[in-house]
């Protein structure tokens, strides 16, 4: 056997020096104990119920982030996709301005709603989700002094986080009168019905006012003599001229006319 290949022959590993090793007993404990604080942090934010939510809001934000560098890569040859990891203010900045321009998304669907936007609550979550992934994953990168500061020191996240609180009653205000349209488009299908049984079964007169002129189509009516105050729509409809046996019949019918009055003898 080759004496160079005698383990009697092989240099043992140099020594540290005490503050070398000092250093590496330090990394130790340094990573043990930050294992125990992301235990003790996770358990705190699951016992708050925010855990779900932040979850989310981190898979979005990986999801995203790297479907736009892949983007990014495909339109200029030159770029160097950039990682999601670790959090940092440049790259939140980068997904709030996505965020806070996509429309909302139906529950366990990637489909949307039309015309909708994220609100308030949603964007303020978003950013203190990714405030939480940055703070208590800060350690694992401590070459990265981005890493080091708080997303909503930096003058962007701020910007987002105040457009968003100045923006919601307008935006509040438009998503309930689309909640609005969309529900009563969604009763017309029933209206007929509903008349019928209302005036055949109560034996109420029951008074309906045209809509001429009425600017968001819903009106609620509270006539006079009966219980009830009803929603009148122009509803369509295929069917033969529905009305209760005996009730006066002032329009010819339901099917695409305002059926202005019917009143029950």
């Amino acid at each position: 056997m080759d004496s160079a290949d005698d383990p009697q022959n092989i240099p043992p590993a140099p020594l540290l020096s005490s503050p070398e090793r000092i250093q590496q007993s330090m990394r130790v404990l340094d990573a043990s104990t930050h294992a125990v604080r992301l235990t003790v942090a996770t358990q705190e934010q699951s016992e708050k119920g925010t855990e779900p939510a932040y979850r989310r809001h981190y898979s979005n934000y990986q999801t995203w982030f790297q479907m736009d560098q892949g983007l990014r890569t495909a339109q200029n040859s030159t770029w160097k996709e950039v990682p999601a990891l670790p959090i940092n203010a440049t790259k939140v900045a980068l997904f709030l301005e996505y965020e806070t321009s996509r429309e909302k998304k139906k529950r366990n669907s990637s489909e949307t709603f039309n015309g909708t936007t994220i609100g308030k609550s949603g964007i303020l979550q978003a950013i203190s989700a990714l405030e939480w992934y940055r703070k208590n994953h800060q350690h694992e990168y401590p070459n990265d002094l981005e890493t080091r500061i708080k997303l909503r020191d930096d003058i962007r996240i701020q910007a987002f986080e105040s457009a968003a609180k100045h923006n919601e009653p307008k935006r509040a205000e438009s998503a309930q009168a689309q909640k609005a349209a969309g529900t009563s488009v969604g009763l017309l299908p029933f209206l007929p019905s509903l008349f019928v049984f209302l005036t055949y079964f109560s034996q109420i007169p029951i008074h309906m006012m045209s809509l001429s002129g009425a600017r968001s189509g819903v009106l609620p009516i509270r006539p006079q003599n009966t219980r009830f105050g009803l929603i009148y729509v122009t509803a369509p409809c295929s069917c033969s001229p529905l009305h209760p046996p005996g009730a006066d019949r002032v329009s010819d019918s339901f099917c695409g006319q305002t059926y202005s009055s019917v009143l029950s003898k």
